[in-house]
């Protein structure tokens, strides 16, 4: 079998995500990003932001109320 196991994935930007959500009916959204300790670290405290750092990785959670 020839590509049985092939993946074609797609990444969605943030304001991607939250425009969807609005098309779906949501009626709130918000993105909660990970702040980051002194040494640069993901510190566990997430706070709603509009937009979040350019990093090699990242947490955040989106939530949405309908």
């Amino acid at each position: 079998m020839k590509k049985a196991f092939t993946y074609e994935w797609r990444l969605w930007t943030a304001p991607e995500i939250l425009e969807v959500l609005a098309e779906a009916g949501f009626t709130k959204s918000k993105i909660y990003w990970e702040g980051s300790d002194e040494d640069g670290d993901g510190n566990g405290v997430f706070t709603p932001e509009d937009k979040g750092e350019a990093d090699l990785a990242w947490i955040a959670y989106i939530v949405a109320e309908k």
